[in-house]
């Protein structure tokens, strides 16, 4: 009995330890964030650029792994920990940086408060390669703001002017996203979803409804247009009146965008990732994730419906209407990390300026003026102190 007891606890045992190294393992393998790159044929050195474990499918995903390919990238593992917080002569470099040089990204904002414009300035606007705001109503140097000055009939008209306005810089585009001055915007994931994709060929992305018979990209998600695409608008509107013949009504510049490519032969194509989930959102994240009802176009006419789940890993685009939550999302993005384990460099505390010890020595030089404290014990400078200040029970005592 005694030996079969031990067997048991002998066994028990062994397989609590297995499982407890195994879940250390999982752990410092999801605290590794991954993706070095091998550009020898561009860079004279390698660029080592990481990505976290949760966005490790690209990797299984046929197309973004082609694009790795010819790019001549090779994944290895990188230690957030040191990247963060070691020596500042380590070159490993982020995979998004990596991609913002490969993959052009023009952001364009259509500007109803100034506010919001000057928000988007200070946060996500800043990781597009060139950025764009435009207003009927307003024009701020400073930002800059541009004003459309033309007299204007229709929101399509607008969108028409500015797209030739932005054509001006024609040999820089790439990629144009179009945007309301409430959305927030993920450049990093777009650069993910569009890496496989020629801009020269006709791209029309984001969260596309069919309404009146018509398929197109909702304004309120953001659309994005590949250089072709955009090509073949200034084309077919190449004067002022075709631009105002384009689009009769305000607030339908979306819808006529989808009318006029559709003349194009360019339609919306599917943008949920392979679970089923949106990536372009016309909605606050908090209406996305928390069982608010969802009637209306935006949804009941999806052309391509949105799973149980609310959001892909890799979204681009949300609704967010609040200066302060845009400064919050971005802090949460980009500042704060999670570490799962324990961190060489992040761990070492803070250098103070003064040792604890010494404290007490410092404030003997500043409040009573003396200069030879060396010697004084801490019982020495209780006293002193005392001799000046009365403790807290006798002082509520006098006051009482």
């Amino acid at each position: 009995m005694c030996l079969r007891s031990f067997k048991r606890k002998l066994i028990f045992i062994i397989g609590f330890l297995i499982g407890f190294i195994l879940t250390l393992l999982f752990i410092s393998i999801d605290d590794n964030y991954k993706l070095s790159i091998n550009t020898e044929n561009t860079f004279p050195k390698a660029w080592k650029l990481f990505l976290s474990n949760e966005n490790s499918e690209d990797y299984e995903n046929p197309l973004y792994k082609n694009f790795l390919q010819k790019e001549n990238v090779i994944v290895k593992t990188i230690d957030m920990d040191k990247k963060q917080y070691g020596p500042n002569d380590i070159e490993d470099n982020i995979e998004s940086d990596w991609l913002k040089t490969k993959i052009h990204i023009t952001c364009v904002v259509i500007v109803e408060k100034i506010k919001l414009a000057k928000t988007i300035n200070d946060t996500w606007g800043s990781r597009c390669n060139k950025i764009y705001y435009f207003s009927r109503n307003y024009e701020d140097k400073k930002i800059p703001v541009i004003k459309i000055k033309k007299k204007l009939s229709s929101s399509w008209q607008m969108l028409c002017e500015l797209m030739h306005y932005i054509w001006n810089d024609a040999d820089k585009l790439e990629w144009i996203i179009f945007v309301k001055d409430d959305t927030i915007v993920i450049p990093e994931n777009l650069r993910h979803l569009i890496a496989h994709l020629d801009y020269n060929k006709n791209y029309y992305l984001g969260h596309p409804v069919m309404f009146w018979g018509q398929a197109y990209n909702v304004a309120e998600a953001g659309y994005v247009l590949s250089k072709g695409t955009l090509s073949k608008i200034i084309k077919k509107f190449d004067t002022n009146d075709k631009c105002l013949l384009g689009g009769k009504y305000w607030k339908k510049e979306d819808y006529d965008l989808g009318k006029n490519l559709k003349n194009l032969n360019i339609h919306p194509i599917d943008m949920r990732d392979n679970k089923k989930r949106g990536t372009f959102h016309g909605y606050s994240l908090q209406t996305l994730l928390f069982g608010v009802a969802k009637p209306g176009s935006y949804f009941t006419k999806a052309l391509y419906p949105i799973g149980d789940d609310c959001c892909s890993p890799k979204s681009v685009t949300f609704n967010v209407a609040e200066t302060n939550k845009v400064y919050t999302f971005n802090y949460m993005l980009y500042y704060l990390n999670v570490y799962r384990q324990f961190g060489r460099y992040g761990s070492i505390s803070a250098s103070t300026p003064v040792p604890e010890d010494e404290v007490w020595k410092l404030s003997l030089k500043e409040e009573f003026n003396l200069t030879d404290v060396d010697d004084l014990s801490s019982d020495d400078f209780y006293n002193i102190w005392r001799s000046k200040y009365q403790e807290p029970g006798q002082f509520i005592t006098k006051l009482n």
